[in-house]
């Protein structure tokens, strides 16, 4: 058994020798016999191909050769089988006999041309050829000389004529052979040659005659015989050459046109591209199996030269004809432009059907072909607006009849859209500072009346743009496409652009109907989110936005008063939609407004005061509507307050602007009872600070009232923290006295006591009292006071023990105490007699006695000592002065049995 190949020797496919002799994928044989006799068939082959074809041969070619050879034969047995149906088995015999004979000769005939070249073999056939072309090159030759040599230029025209139609005629009948090919094409090439020499003549004929044709007329006679001529050419014979010579004798032509219609460089490009649309209308009708194939290439090249040249030109002869002074007897030229611009559209357009790209261009070009027409025609202001306007009405109209793509339609809409907005800038340009100058009653120096047909394209162009939105929208309450619905925006502006027209046509007031229409727009918003959807009424809130800024522009500048009671009014009104509408972003506007308005408040400082009074108010209203989530709704008017109560200090009020911020601090006070929000008494405590800090000097017997005055919220409202602005107010008053004089000393235990008596209510003043009396014990220190603090401290250490004896009042006792302690610690040093410092001794010893704090002991022993130097001065220590040894005596004796009596206890 032969064995087999274990891959493909052709594709190296890992063969399986159980699957057939053959490769699964290439068919190759992988049985090795058969490879052998399959491979030793193929040399053969191709040895046999080689000797007698042609070693140069590729495979590709080979191929090719093969396959022209089957299709023959297979065609010449289909040919024999159908004549003969008669007999079944001649059938099969039939097609045998004729298939040898056509092997033979198509052997022989590619066998002897394919061999070495022989120039005897060359001449011997070509015979007819070769003569035939020294005949035409005798004759070409001849009639040349004689053209030259002739004096009678109509004879010499003649012979040239009659030469030239001659060779056209023979190399016309001569292609219709396959043997005279190569002559045809000889004699036509002379024929072509002959053509610009045939010109000539007839050119020199003319201008040597008495003729009266141009010669501008005869260059384009002969140039459109030469066009003609070698258009036919190419299409008979299929040769593209004189195609490309056809379109450059109808360039000649159109140039040579034009010079005889006497017309100016500039129109050279019209034209040319109207040429260039016949000649794209043409190749665009050429099909690939088409007798005219020859000349759509050239036909389509030259479209695309000449529609680049106009494009070219366009913009160099709208320069020089349309923005620079044009002569009398050139004025006729400026429309040139305007004329290429149209037929470059119309050579798009017919470009575009083939390439859908370039019909975005379309749109553009035909805006430039109008734009120039109407420069060309010296249109006025109203000419402008009128073509402008009605562009966009053929886009617009485009956009609802045509069957155009999406992105052709979104084009036609953004341009029929800015021609729209347009028009009302060309008609008032300034219409703002017209506004202002209206409101000013001052002359304005431009003269921009608007005629009524001007006002009627505005109000068409808003019925447009409108009708471009609910296209798009729909008739609807949710919108299809949501994004087209701030197209309101524009129409909104051109509302309020015929709205301000008509005010200045009426010489009325314009703020007041602004305002209105603002307003209007604002109630709009509301009834359209309300009734109909978001979307809108977004597209209407900026509307009113704009609406605002405009009006209070120009309040602004021409009426201030106005401007106050505006920005308030917006602030307002902006605040309560959001309130209605539950939108917490517009809350910004309200701030915003709000602070616009401190721009106008100093003229107005009453009112100043009157909005940081009442916004407070307001804010506890809205916390009772609000009750979730108030910090979000109120910000605006804490912010607005607290800055409209600051301002006041600054503002000139008819009264000192220390009272106007007590009395926010009362009203803040106010507010935070009935809000019922602690934190809001932060501002009260803010403003008394400033208005304390502002006031004239302080009443003695004020500190004394505003305690008082705390324990009112204390005692009905139990609640202690409400109280605390007034003990602020207290202190803070107090710390303004004049403490320096005997009048503060005398303040501050009065306050002292004042606040002990509280302290029997709210515990806390209790430790106040005992900083009034710290502050007192300080004062007293001064020379002339020297004895108050010994009394104070005594004072204070009896309070101690009264408030001891009672239960309830024993937590009471330690301030006492501590205050009797500190405020004899504070009188340390000072030059007193020695009872005084042991008093103090011994009120600081009992104080550590019932408070059973051993730990600040040392206190009484330093009191001690320093009694004990002042006792026994140096002096008398040395002379054994009998009043001192008994002094000394009396405070051992005390000092020991108080130690004694302690250590009982």
């Amino acid at each position: 058994m032969f064995p087999y190949v274990s891959h493909c020797a052709v594709c190296g496919y890992a063969v399986d020798p159980r699957k057939g002799p053959a490769c699964q994928q290439c068919g190759y044989p992988v049985f090795i016999p058969e490879e052998q006799r399959y491979l030793k068939a193929v040399l053969r082959d191709l040895h046999r191909v080689g000797n007698f074809q042609g070693w140069q041969l590729t495979v590709e070619q080979l191929v090719r050769r093969s396959q022209v050879r089957v299709e023959w034969l297979d065609h010449l047995t289909a040919a024999a089988m159908q004549p003969k149906p008669v007999k079944p088995a001649v059938k099969v015999e039939a097609p045998k006999p004729p298939a040898p004979k056509p092997v033979a000769e198509v052997h022989k005939e590619s066998e002897q041309p394919k061999r070495l070249f022989s120039p005897g073999t060359f001449f011997a056939d070509q015979t007819i050829t070769i003569v035939a072309a020294l005949g035409a090159c005798l004759l070409l030759l001849g009639s040349l000389s004689f053209v030259i040599t002739t004096p009678d230029l109509l004879q010499a025209f003649l012979v040239l004529v009659g030469v030239h139609l001659v060779f056209g005629c023979i190399g016309i009948i001569s292609y219709r052979f396959r043997s005279f090919r190569l002559i045809s094409i000889i004699y036509t090439a002379i024929f072509a040659l002959l053509l610009p020499l045939a010109g000539y003549a007839g050119f020199r004929l003319v201008v040597n005659s008495s003729l009266t044709m141009s010669t501008d007329v005869e260059i384009a006679l002969a140039a459109l015989y030469g066009a003609l001529t070698y258009g036919a050419l190419a299409v008979y014979q299929r040769y593209k050459l004189f195609g490309y010579l056809m379109v450059v004798a109808l360039v000649i032509t159109e140039v040579a046109t034009m010079r005889a219609l006497q017309l100016t460089w500039c129109w050279y490009p019209c034209g040319l591209t109207l040429l260039a649309v016949c000649a794209l209308l043409i190749a665009r009708h050429v099909g690939k199996e088409s007798r005219f194939q020859p000349v759509e290439e050239p036909l389509r090249l030259y479209s695309y030269f000449c529609a680049i040249l106009c494009a070219v030109s366009l913009s160099f002869v709208f320069q020089l004809f349309t923005l620079s002074a044009i002569e009398v007897g050139r004025t006729f030229d400026r429309f040139s432009s305007p004329v290429q611009a149209v037929v470059l559209f119309i050579w798009l357009w017919c470009y575009a059907r083939q390439r859908p790209f370039w019909r975005h261009f379309l749109p553009g070009l035909f805006l430039l072909s109008a734009l120039l027409g109407a420069s060309a025609f010296r249109l006025d202001k109203a000419g402008f607006e009128l073509m402008f306007m009605s562009c966009a009405l053929l886009f617009v109209l485009l956009v609802f009849r045509g069957r155009l793509e999406k992105e052709l339609v979104k084009q036609l809409e953004i341009l029929a859209l800015l021609l729209i907005l347009l028009c009302p800038v060309l008609s008032r340009p300034v219409l703002l500072l017209e506004l202002l100058c209206h409101t000013m009653r001052c002359r304005f120096g431009l003269s921009m009346e608007s005629t009524p047909i001007e006002l009627a394209l505005v109000v068409v162009g808003l019925v447009a743009l409108l009708a471009l939105m609910f296209r798009r929208t729909g008739f609807q309450r949710v919108p299809r496409e949501q994004a087209f619905v701030w197209l309101l925006v524009p129409g909104g502006l051109l509302l309020h652009w015929l709205v301000s027209v008509a005010l200045i046509r009426l010489a009325v007031n314009p703020i007041a109907f602004l305002l209105g229409l603002t307003l209007a727009s604002l109630l709009a918003s509301v009834l359209v989110r309300k009734l109909v959807s978001a979307p809108y009424a977004q597209a209407l809130e900026l509307l009113t936005v704009l609406y605002a800024v405009g009006t209070f522009v120009i309040s602004a500048i021409s009426n201030r008063d106005m401007m106050l009671l505006q920005l308030l009014l917006f602030a307002g009104l902006v605040y309560v939609m959001a309130l209605y509408q539950r939108r917490q972003a517009l809350l910004g506007f309200t701030l915003l407004f709000g602070l616009l308005a401190l721009v106008y408040l100093p003229a107005y400082a009453l009112v100043a005061f009157l909005l940081a009074g009442g916004l407070p108010l307001l804010a506890v209203v809205v916390r009772r509507l609000k009750q979730e989530d108030a910090c979000g709704w109120l910000w605006p008017l804490w912010l607005l307050a607290v800055v409209y109560g600051v301002s006041l200090i600054w503002f000139p009020l008819p009264f000192p602007a220390a009272y106007a911020l007590l009395a926010l601090a009362v009203i803040w006070y106010g507010a935070a009872l009935m809000a019922d929000e602690a934190w809001w008494l932060l501002m009260s405590i803010g403003f008394v600070t400033m208005g304390l800090i502002k006031a004239p000097p302080v009443i003695v017997w004020l500190p004394h009232a505003i305690v008082l005055c705390g324990l009112v919220p204390r005692l009905l409202l139990s609640r202690k923290r409400y109280a605390f602005p007034f003990y602020w107010a207290a202190v803070l008053c107090m710390w303004l006295l004049p403490l320096s004089s005997p009048v503060g000393f005398w303040a501050l235990v009065g306050f002292a006591l004042v606040c002990s008596v509280a302290g029997l209510i709210d515990s806390g003043m209790f430790w106040l009292a005992c900083l009034a009396a710290l502050l007192a014990a300080w004062n007293a220190l001064a020379p002339g006071y020297i004895y108050y603090a010994p009394v104070l401290a005594f004072g204070l250490f009896g309070l101690g023990l009264l408030c001891g004896r009672f239960e309830r009042l024993k937590q009471f006792s330690t301030p006492g105490f501590m205050t009797a302690c500190i405020a004899g610690l504070l009188t340390y040093g000072l030059p007193w007699p020695p009872a005084v410092h042991l008093l103090y001794a011994s009120l600081i010893f009992g104080v550590l006695w019932l408070k059973r704090k051993p730990t600040f002991m040392p206190a009484v022993l330093l009191f001690t000592a320093y009694s004990l130097y002042q006792t026994i001065p140096h002096a008398r220590f040395a002379a054994f002065d009998l009043s001192a040894i008994l002094w000394l005596t009396g405070i051992a004796v005390g000092a020991g049995l108080l130690g004694m009596l302690c250590g009982y206890v």
